[in-house]
């Protein structure tokens, strides 16, 4: 597959149609803004709470007592920190959004503050969350007579991550 470069030559002027367009529709684009959540960074806490909620079952093997604190206690604190800025971004945007304004005409909203007390009021509910999809786990074994261990509906019940 040969690339014609000459017909590279066009991308400049698509740049600018492009850029232009952002000035005409200004519904679908979210430029000069506070940043808005990052997805990549959800999906991140995302995978590492699943590493909390499942130790060893994930990313993370040969975890045993001895060393699962030293683990965990590094998730938690990565995720407090990553969960109270996303937090605060969305905070920040809905209070943008419920007022007119953009971002930096705000009155001294803490934003932070309040995204890490949402950040340790979900970290603290860990644990029940962790009995609650035990209880699950246990009745979808008890219901599905072709599981043979809580492990495989851990590995394939995509229902349990949910």
């Amino acid at each position: 597959m040969a690339t014609d470069f000459r017909r590279k030559e066009q991308l400049p002027e698509l740049t600018d149609r492009i850029v232009e367009s952002y000035h005409e529709i200004g519904t679908i684009h979210h430029l000069g803004h506070c940043p808005l959540p990052s997805t990549d960074a959800v999906i991140q806490i995302t995978e590492d709470l699943k590493e909390v909620i499942f130790p060893g079952y994930r990313r993370r093997q040969n975890l045993h007592m001895g060393n699962v604190t030293y683990h965990v206690g590094d998730l938690i604190d990565s995720l407090h920190d990553r969960l109270t800025q996303q937090i605060a971004r969305a905070l920040r945007h809905a209070y943008d959004l419920e007022h007119g304004i953009q971002c930096g005409e705000r009155d001294g909203v803490d934003f932070e503050r309040e995204g890490q007390a949402k950040a340790i009021a979900f970290l603290e509910a860990l644990p029940n969350i962790r009995r609650l999809v035990a209880s699950d786990a246990e009745a979808a074994l008890d219901g599905d007579p072709a599981a043979r261990s809580v492990d495989e509906i851990i590995f394939c019940y995509p229902g349990l991550e949910a």
